[in-house]
């Protein structure tokens, strides 16, 4: 099949989600207790329990990450997930077509998307909150037609308040109808300018504890970690393992500088020219690094490093000559 790749603003049509393994999440027991949480017209089933999450602990992302979305009811039921993403644009996500059928069996995690499923979901920016609402019912319940574009902007100010609105508003199909709810939020941050991103991207468990790395020297070396090239510098790393790693750099001229390197939990880890000093002499402990060594990067990944290298020493050059 052929890839597809989509955004959490909906630009694409959904397939099926299928069975998710691997992820384990907290117990879906709620507590509807605060009754301000939802609009008094619409009423909790306190029999049935729903959980809404994501495959990331801590709730970051960044602007063209790959997203899965997970969700479970405790019996069989009818389920709706929609968002609001970091523009207050309302997208639905489940179902994905009007002709799909949202009951689900209680009990049964289901991933967005599916481990079958030939498309990638994909965080979009700008920076932000982004909320993930899920609906269950033991009855069905319409499900308004946003399957391309619901044409609804949230007030960000307000947005919980909106998202009480939608549910009475778009979901309950008469009065005294009774429901069950959770929301997931999401934390999207933006790429700097002038960091590239990596071409490689550890799948950790969500439950994974890690650090980030910005690798900042020398412009276009070829950086490799463990003895997998993950891409150009300047590199900014978001999601590495806690830890001790290798991290090899290779320059422009085939220089080579090694060293160990600990990830700690939600520190950054900066190595610049005062770190990274690359010499003939050293040679990394990888043998495919050592065969590799240094990769174009306009071959492998990074087409425009070379137009980002020439503006950058021409926008010295004028600075220097003031």
């Amino acid at each position: 099949m052929r890839r597809i790749r989509v955004t959490m603003a909906l630009l694409a049509t959904w397939l099926v989600a299928g069975l998710a393994g691997g992820a384990v999440a907290q117990s879906i027991v709620r507590d509807y207790g605060d009754d301000d949480y939802y609009p008094s017209d619409v009423k909790i089933d306190r029999y049935l329990d729903v959980e809404v999450w994501t495959d990331r602990a801590d709730a970051e992302y960044y602007e063209g990450d790959d997203i899965t979305i997970y969700f479970r009811t405790s019996r069989n039921a009818f389920v709706a997930i929609y968002s609001v993403d970091t523009r207050g644009r309302v997208s639905l996500l489940y179902p994905t077509r009007p002709e799909q059928d949202n009951y689900v069996r209680g009990g049964v995690t289901y991933a967005l998307p599916g481990e079958d499923d030939d498309y990638d979901l994909q965080v979009t920016g700008p920076s932000g909150t982004e909320y993930i609402q899920i609906i269950a019912s033991r009855e069905r319940f319409p499900i308004p037609n946003w399957y391309h574009n619901s044409g609804l902007v949230a007030d960000i100010e307000n947005i919980t308040d909106y998202m009480d609105y939608l549910n009475s508003r778009y979901f309950v199909r008469y009065g005294g109808q009774r429901f069950a709810f959770d929301r997931a939020v999401i934390f999207v941050n933006e790429w700097e300018p002038y960091y590239y991103r990596p071409v490689y991207y550890a799948d950790y468990p969500s439950w994974a504890l890690v650090g980030n790395v910005y690798i900042d020297y020398p412009y276009g070396a070829t950086v490799y970690i463990d003895g997998v090239y993950w891409g150009v510098a300047p590199l900014y790393i978001p999601r590495l393992l806690v830890g001790w790693h290798y991290v090899t750099i290779y320059d422009y001229y085939g220089y080579c500088w090694e060293a160990p390197l600990h990830v700690s939990y939600y520190n950054t880890v900066i190595l610049d020219r005062t770190i990274v000093r690359t010499s003939p002499t050293v040679v990394s402990r990888y043998k495919e690094v050592r065969r590799v060594g240094y990769r174009d990067p306009v071959k492998y990944g990074y087409p425009n490093c070379k137009t980002k290298r020439v503006r950058s020493v021409s926008s010295a050059g004028a600075i220097a000559g003031k």
